[in-house]
């Protein structure tokens, strides 16, 4: 007997006294994720290793086929499902003794006769999922990782999957990173250390993570997507707060806040993952990641309340 699944309200299918979905509803896209990873979670914890979905009946081929919108809706319901699963997988299971199995298949069942353009339909919205549920599995990892085991350095070499060479520089350049995981399309290049943020201005770095014995260090991304486009492409800045672990430093925080405090470093996560994600998929913008990264603790160098200290832009700060 195989685990009991939560439930979705079809949103094609009206039954009295019943309301329905807005498809086009970012809250219904919203349960659909939830409850999906919810199902594969319980199929993990049940111990299997195949899933097996069947798909509302509104999944024929012709209305994939003869509908523009229709089809713009059922590949967001399939890229949704998709991304639900992968992210089920991408639990932190290193360090579980006794981690449920992972999800090895995956099949959606649908009605009607494959062609050509159907398959092309399905490998295009799986593929969409699954490049999305890995830089979010990634993410949630990360977060979900304790501090003592992403410092600085060891978080950027899990986030990038390369390590940052511990070398504070009096040179304003910043130094390029060797050996990470993105194409040749994206750069990635730091600044290390107390020493060497301080030198080139940013205080505001400085301050949070002097107390620390591991040093900061601020990252840069920056993703350049293929040039055989005629009209230009935007560019975007996204800036992810990276404190790995944060007791406010002199100002501790109390023992409810710590216990969230390793989660600080989220916005650092999500903002690397997602130039991963932006090559992945070859999305047409130029993307800049920018990530200080820190250890804001306490210590006898740490920055006291009351402490003013200067920003990049020379604007000072108390």
């Amino acid at each position: 007997r195989g685990p009991s699944f939560p439930s979705l309200r079809l949103p094609w299918r009206r039954r009295r006294g019943q309301s329905t979905w807005d498809v086009d509803s970012i809250n219904f896209y919203r349960e659909l994720w939830e409850r999906t990873t919810l199902a594969a979670k319980r199929v993990r914890d049940a111990g299997f290793t195949d899933l097996v979905l069947v798909l509302p009946s509104q999944f024929q081929p012709k209305n994939i086929r003869n509908d523009r919108l229709q089809e713009q809706r059922l590949q967001k319901f399939i890229r949704t499902v998709t991304e639900a699963i992968v992210y089920a997988n991408n639990s932190l299971d290193e360090l579980v003794s006794d981690a449920p199995p992972l999800i090895k298949s995956a099949t959606l069942t649908y009605f009607g006769e494959e062609d050509r353009e159907v398959s092309n339909f399905f490998q295009r919205s799986i593929g969409e999922g699954q490049a999305i549920g890995e830089e979010t599995g990634c993410v949630r990892q990360l977060t979900l990782l304790p501090s003592n085991l992403k410092h600085p350095l060891q978080f950027i070499g899990r986030a990038t999957g390369a390590t940052p060479k511990p070398r504070s520089a009096r040179s304003k350049a910043l130094r390029s990173l060797k050996g990470h995981e993105f194409s040749s399309r994206t750069k990635v290049s730091y600044i290390y250390g107390k020493e060497g943020l301080e030198h080139v201005g940013f205080g505001l770095i400085h301050a949070v993570g002097k107390g620390s014995a591991y040093e900061p260090l601020l990252l840069k991304i920056h993703y350049r997507p293929p040039t055989d486009r005629q009209k230009p492409v935007k560019k975007v800045v996204l800036v992810g707060k990276g404190i790995t672990f944060d007791t406010g430093g002199t100002n501790a925080k109390i023992d409810e806040q710590l216990d969230r405090m390793h989660y600080d470093m989220a916005g650092a996560a999500v903002v690397i993952r997602t130039v991963k994600l932006a090559e992945k998929m070859n999305l047409p913008v130029e993307l800049v990641a920018l990530v200080p990264v820190a250890e804001n603790i306490n210590g006898p160098f740490a920055s006291r309340t009351g402490d003013i200290v200067k920003a990049y832009d020379s604007k000072t700060v108390e």
